[in-house]
């Protein structure tokens, strides 16, 4: 075969419309169109059998059927996978190709955009714009390379493991509702099958296949069923990586959400998402989610948590107010509501909003904010991800809280040899994050500036930037912690309720500009006039006021001061995923110690 080719599989098959590739290689622009090579044969026993028409000496190779191994080889080596099939129930083969990391374009059958997602390009049958779109992907190598990574981790989503252990799960849901409690436990055999031990002949044949019996461990309580409440998932930010890292406690919990974009969060989420709210199927939902924001209340409250030993809402809207059906809620408290709160200003007044939206928000925060303080009487325990967080539970909402560190990554970072002459901010483009701040101030300095993020604010940004500020985007983690690792310093303008990207930076060796409030106090050690941090060597400098002026004195500041490469690491190194996991295991083991002393005839 050619070093380039385009991949089709079920020749013999009609439903697969591979005659349609033929007009597609007819229409390329620009002259000759690769190779198209096509996998397959007739199976006339089962459906119509159709041979492809005269190719008219295109070039076109036929292979037949091939065995697993080759078609492998032949997804992976592809430029492109090609899939106009005419009507799928599911779609095996282009999950294949991108698991093999082949891009994918396929026809727009019923079920394309549910399992494919964002992860393939998806056409209507017209040959035109087919030749057109293969003919960029397979000279693009950017665009294959976005394709490749987001069709392995589409891919990664449909697991025959996971999907038995799902299936499992809702039968011993359905048992469990059906026969008056949960069914008994099960074992694992062969790797990933499951047994239900339900009668003493199936413990004999278990231990028949598994060898001797091996000694009994100590008798301890059975571990929780748990409900997760996520607000929403829509892309892998600071609240998915906690929601993540909770999924390595409690590694069976169901995840609840208001809405959720397929393949937009980690496969591990995605693996343990049970149900969404009716918000998922509004109008517009992945573009215009904010703007539902007074119906949220309602959508959280109607998921039945029925069934559970523990609901964990991680909030900073409204899953905090999800109904705990009388079983322990711990929130994990990301935010109080900032919309209605601290921020309302930010977003709603000064011309930040259109008009009807803020007249709309005038009528409507009063009744979100009283739902708000109201239902966190759902809530038994409250732990915060800081201490500047913490505060605000107490003054909104009259609780005390614990604190618990978010995790970060700290391991994903390593400083360059050599810092580069750019500094960086990565953050999303919505209002609080005061990016308008950074924007003027590198403008007016003359310093590069690269900008990573999306958002709301991106056009109001735009319109004020210099020629040396660069906005990339959202781009992979990798490139993000690359550009932590060779810049100059990292600029965080926010005031930020903790600040995953302000850690991230120091585990890259970045110094960080900050805003001196909020999260910020609590992670990076601020140079003071001495020259010394407050609890070490200073791994960043802070500015008072949130003015462009004041962040460009920061800057000159920071130009004159030198700081220890190895003391941003170090510093970050205290919030892992390890110190992370075993702060809210103690919580949850509190919570449940409290509650079987309240309710001593719940397991």
């Amino acid at each position: 075969l050619p070093d380039l080719y385009l991949l089709a599989t079920g020749a013999g098959d009609r439903r697969k419309n591979v005659a349609f590739l033929l007009d597609v290689l007819r229409h390329w622009p620009g002259g000759d169109p690769p190779t198209l090579v096509v996998t397959g044969s007739a199976h006339g026993h089962v459906h119509a059998a159709q041979s492809l028409p005269r190719r008219d000496e295109l070039p076109v190779h036929v292979l037949g059927r091939v065995r697993d191994d080759d078609l492998r080889a032949l997804y992976t080596g592809a430029a492109a996978f090609c899939f106009p099939s005419l009507a799928e129930g599911f779609g095996r083969p282009p999950l294949e190709a991108m698991g093999c990391g082949a891009p994918v374009v396929a026809a727009a059958y019923a079920t394309a955009a549910d399992v494919l997602g964002d992860a393939a390009i998806i056409l209507g049958l017209d040959p035109d714009a087919w030749a057109r779109t293969l003919a960029r992907v397979v000279s693009t190598p950017a665009e294959q390379a976005a394709l490749r990574a987001r069709g392995r981790r589409r891919a990664a989503l449909y697991d025959w493991d996971v999907a038995a252990e799902q299936v499992l799960a809702a039968c011993e849901r359905a048992q469990g509702a059906g026969g008056g409690g949960r069914v008994g436990p099960k074992a694992r055999v062969s790797g990933a099958r499951a047994v239900k031990l339900s009668s003493s002949a199936a413990r004999a044949e278990l231990q028949r296949a598994e060898g001797p019996a091996r000694p009994s461990a100590p008798a301890r309580h059975p571990l929780p069923r748990v409900a997760m409440v996520h607000d929403w998932l829509v892309r892998m930010r600071g609240g998915e990586r906690c929601l993540e890292a909770l999924l390595g406690v409690f590694p069976e919990a169901d995840v609840f959400t208001l809405l959720h974009v397929p393949g937009a969060v980690s496969p591990v989420i995605e693996r343990r998402l049970r149900a969404t709210s009716f918000i998922n199927s509004l109008p517009a939902v992945r573009r215009l989610y904010p703007y539902y924001l007074p119906l949220f209340p309602a959508a959280i409250e109607r998921f039945d948590l029925r069934g559970y030993d523990l609901v964990i809402s991680i909030s900073h809207c409204v899953a905090k107010g999800a109904p705990a059906a009388g079983v322990p809620h711990l929130c994990y408290c990301l935010t109080p509501m900032r919309y209605v709160w601290d921020m309302y200003q930010t977003y709603f007044g000064d011309g930040r909003s259109a008009s009807a939206v803020s007249g709309a928000m005038k009528v409507l925060a009063p009744r979100l904010r009283r739902w708000d303080v109201e239902s966190a009487a759902r809530v038994n325990r409250w732990v915060a991800i800081s201490s500047h967080v913490r505060q605000r539970i107490a003054r909104i909402y009259g609780r005390p809280a614990d604190v618990v560190y978010p995790p970060v990554a700290v391991d994903r970072f390593r400083p360059a040899p050599r810092r580069q002459d750019f500094y960086l901010a990565v953050s999303a483009l919505v209002p609080y994050k005061r990016l308008d701040v950074a924007v003027e101030a590198f403008t007016r300095l003359g310093r590069p500036l690269v900008i990573v993020g999306e958002g709301s604010e991106y056009g109001r940004l735009k319109a004020r930037t210099g020629p040396n500020v660069r906005f990339t985007g959202w781009i992979p983690d990798a490139e993000v912690a690359d550009l932590m690792g060779r810049c100059r310093a990292f600029v965080y303008p926010a005031e930020e309720d903790f600040g995953i990207a302000l850690v991230e930076a120091q585990a890259a060796g970045a110094p960080v500009i900050g805003y001196g409030a909020g999260g910020a106090l609590e992670t990076v050690v601020g140079w003071s006039d001495q020259g010394e941090g407050v609890a070490g060597s200073p791994t960043g400098l802070f500015f008072r006021e949130q003015t462009p002026q004041a962040l460009m004195e920061a800057v000159r500041r920071f130009e004159t001061l030198a700081f220890d490469p190895a003391a941003g690491p170090a510093n970050a190194a205290r919030f892992s995923l390890a110190a992370f996991q075993e702060g809210i295991k103690g919580q949850v083991e509190r919570l449940l110690a409290e509650d079987r002393t309240l309710h001593p005839r719940r397991p």
